[in-house]
C-alpha cells in the first residue's frame, strides 16, 4: 500500500469517527459547512455513517461564487454530486 492510500484510509476513518461522536451525537447537527476540497471524501464518509447509524444523509454545502456564470465557470459540480 502506498503513502497516499494509507493516509487517505486514515482520513476516512477520522471523518467518520468526526462525524458520529462530534457532529451527530455532542453537537446534533443536521449540516457542515466545508471548504470544496473536502467534498467527495466527505459525501462517501456522510453515506457510510448514514448506513450505519440509520439517519439521513449529513447536508454537504461549500462556499462558491454566487453568481451561476461564476460557479459554472470555476466548479465541475456534476462531477462532486453524485
Amino acid at each position: 500500500m502506498l503513502i497516499g492510500e494509507i493516509v487517505q484510509k486514515k482520513i476516512k476513518k477520522n471523518l467518520l469517527n468526526y462525524v458520529k461522536f462530534v457532529l451527530r451525537k455532542k453537537f446534533c447537527f443536521s449540516s457542515l459547512f466545508l471548504s470544496i476540497d473536502f467534498i467527495k471524501i466527505l459525501y462517501e464518509t456522510y453515506e457510510k455513517e448514514a448506513e450505519t447509524s440509520g439517519k439521513e444523509r449529513l447536508l454537504i454545502t461549500a462556499a462558491v461564487a454566487a453568481a451561476k456564470v461564476n460557479i459554472d465557470k470555476g466548479y465541475e459540480v456534476d462531477k462532486l454530486v453524485p
